[in-house]
């Protein structure tokens, strides 16, 4: 997604930016406790008991992750989401796991609203269980596929929409385009206004000042 919204949207809901943050440290010190647990949770079925618990200690006693747990930092949400996933993962890759599948392809939607680059690991694990397990998965991937498709589509949109608005020059509806030529500057014929005018809103105006400055 361009510029995850996820941190931001928590933010938002935890803390208005006045006063005290404590209880949006609060909120985020309690997320960053439940991603140890989460990691034993994910393991338990596919390793020994015994190494998932101690993957869960060491995770639960990482300098790194109780740093990060004490403010507003993005990794702590992401992190949950991706090792709450890695179950379902798990679930999928040994046989037919609709709801597995449709809770990883939701949950990494979540988890690239906030870290966009979590999107190269979806496509990869998605294409490494296509080809490893072929036929027998093949439900699997595209359940998990769709699912994640569908919940990003609407953010999507929505920054698609507003591109298009800032490359057009609208604001509020309203085209707001930069006057070319620049107050100022030499006469102008049309095929000069229209190749800039061919440009992008947000461009128009730094290439009209280079011409005007540099002619």
């Amino acid at each position: 997604p361009f510029r995850p919204p996820g941190m931001q949207w928590l933010a938002t809901m935890l803390w208005d930016g006045n006063g005290s943050a404590f209880v949006a440290r609060l909120a985020m010190t309690l997320l960053g406790s439940l991603i140890a647990p989460a990691l034993w949770l994910s393991l338990r079925s596919s390793l020994d008991p015994k190494i998932a618990l101690l993957a869960a200690w060491i995770c639960a006693c990482s300098h790194s992750l109780l740093v990060l747990g004490s403010g507003l930092h993005v990794e702590v949400p992401y992190l949950l989401l991706a090792t709450i996933a890695i179950g379902d993962f798990e679930r999928m890759r040994k046989g037919p796991a609709a709801f597995a599948s449709l809770r990883w392809g939701a949950l990494s939607a979540a988890a690239c609203l906030f870290r966009a680059e979590h999107l190269l690991f979806v496509f990869a694990a998605l294409a490494w269980l296509g080809w490893k397990k072929r036929s027998a998965c093949a439900k699997n991937v595209a359940a998990a596929l769709a699912t994640f498709v569908l919940a990003l589509l609407p953010w999507q949109l929505h920054v698609a929409n507003t591109i298009a608005d800032f490359n057009d020059g609208r604001q509020g509806g309203t085209q707001r385009l930069p006057p070319i030529p620049p107050p100022g500057s030499l006469p102008w014929d049309s095929d000069a206004i229209a190749a800039v005018r061919a440009m992008p809103a947000f461009a128009q105006l730094p290439t009209a000042g280079f011409v005007a400055d540099s002619v």
